[in-house]
């Protein structure tokens, strides 16, 4: 695939035209920057090709000779030509590590897409601290499934019962601007973080102070309020991504009711919720995990459901177990679903007002010379039909292509190598139609 500057090169005295009906398009890159004009900061740039034509300068003519089964035609050099373009539609970078540690991502990850990033520009300091507490969080993984040699086997089910969510958790941090807004909100989600790996490293360190974790909707909360909250805004975006994907319903109700279940499960069994606080060292919080019975706070869905859509004062009894998990949600929870759920109807409304936007349109085409065509016959006399084409250049006009987009472009373009293959593709199938319908055939027609 070769750029070139300057207006594409058409068919001449075309003796035959032959459409390929479908347009194609192919994603390039995620998260470019986008022109002023544009109206969003960075978006999804796409390739797309359309109102494609084949045109044959001549007849195609028969290479084998009259009364053989299998008949081979030569092509007659073959113009393509069409219109291409560079669209992109909004695609906000997501500044929430979902491969890593749930923290915010460092500035250098939040930058725009751009040609030529050199790896000096990806990294900072930043990404040793994170390092280290994923390195952490992996070792009390394998610490907790150690138990199972104690005759503990209920912590290594827990991490594997709630393991098997990781796709959907994943997606619900990539879709909800909600749930992104809530879990960096002030800094508190990084201010946990810190504070957990200095108490797992010296076991002594209680955490849970009654106001040190801020928020935009409640003031200072304590570590295990701030941590609900997390939870109930999770809770509620996984129960979102369950309407807005029916075909995937059960993946994320699944992932919702064990996020739940594992809430209440901790406040079970540790005494701490969102307004009752019990300051824990990591020495003690073992100690209350290997006298686990094994038997989780367990409600089906819908009783969750039920308690995440309750009104404030209105109980949701029935969505516990008595005893089990409080019967409404904190004052906290609530204003932090109601902050959640604001983002996302505005989100929505973005997406609904934001159209997919045209940024670059300009000619393409390519000649093909040596292309033949096959066809067989199989046992019950159904044509076989091969295209054989060369390898050929799809030229393009790309003289107006500016900036990142420009830049980014060029540089995908020129390494990827399956927006060729699935071009040669389409000419393939619309060649190999011609000649089932009969529009391509040398004279005398094609068959033996």
């Amino acid at each position: 695939m070769t750029s070139q500057s300057g207006s594409g090169r058409g068919a001449a005295h075309p003796v035959r035209e032959f459409a390929v009906t479908e347009d194609l398009e192919f994603p390039l890159a995620r998260t470019v920057e986008m022109p002023p004009e544009v109206g969003y900061p960075t978006g999804a740039l796409n390739f797309r090709l359309s109102s494609l034509v084949i045109a044959l300068d001549g007849g195609a003519a028969a290479e084998s000779a009259p009364g053989q089964a299998r008949r081979v035609l030569r092509l007659p050099p073959l113009e393509l030509s069409g219109e291409c373009s560079l669209t992109a539609f909004p695609d906000p970078i997501v500044d929430i590590d979902t491969a890593g540690d749930l923290s915010e991502l460092p500035p250098h990850a939040l930058r725009p897409t751009v040609g030529g990033a050199t790896e000096a520009e990806r990294s900072s300091d930043d990404d040793k601290k994170k390092a280290w507490w994923v390195a952490q969080a992996k070792g009390e993984r394998e610490k907790l499934q150690e138990l199972e040699k104690k005759g503990k086997p209920a912590p290594k089910k827990m991490l594997a019962d709630f393991g098997q969510h990781n796709e959907a958790f994943d997606k619900a941090f990539q879709e909800d601007r909600g749930l992104q807004d809530i879990w960096k909100d002030k800094d508190a989600t990084k201010m946990m973080a810190e504070d957990t790996s200095k108490a797992v490293a010296d076991g002594k360190t209680k955490v849970n102070d009654q106001r040190k974790y801020p928020s935009s909707a409640s003031g200072d909360l304590s570590y295990n309020g701030s941590a609900f909250v997390r939870q109930g805004v999770l809770f509620d975006a996984l129960s979102e991504l369950a309407r807005t994907y029916p075909k995937e319903e059960k993946k994320y109700k699944d992932a919702a009711k064990a996020v739940a279940d594992f809430s209440g499960t901790v406040q079970k069994d540790t005494g701490n919720t969102s307004e009752a606080t019990k300051a824990m060292t990591a020495t003690e919080v073992y100690q209350v995990v290997e006298k686990h019975s094994g038997k989780s706070v367990s409600k089906s869905f819908d009783e969750w459901q039920a308690l995440y859509s309750a009104e404030p004062g209105t109980g949701g009894a029935a969505a516990t177990a008595e005893g089990a998990v409080p019967g409404q949600l904190s004052a906290p929870v609530r204003a932090a679903l109601a902050q959640a759920r604001r983002a996302r109807a505005l989100q929505r409304a973005r997406e609904r007002s934001e159209q997919r936007t045209t940024l670059h349109r300009s000619a393409c085409t390519a000649r093909i010379d040596g292309a033949r065509v096959i066809l067989d016959y199989g046992p019950d006399e159904e044509p076989l039909i091969e295209v054989e084409l060369p390898v050929f250049d799809l030229e393009i006009d790309d003289s107006r292509w500016q900036g990142a987009v420009g830049a980014v472009a060029r540089e995908r373009l020129a390494r990827t190598h399956f927006v060729q293959s699935l071009v040669r593709d389409a000419v393939a199938d619309r060649l190999r139609r011609a000649v089932l319908d009969g529009s391509l055939v040398p004279s005398g027609g094609i068959a033996g």
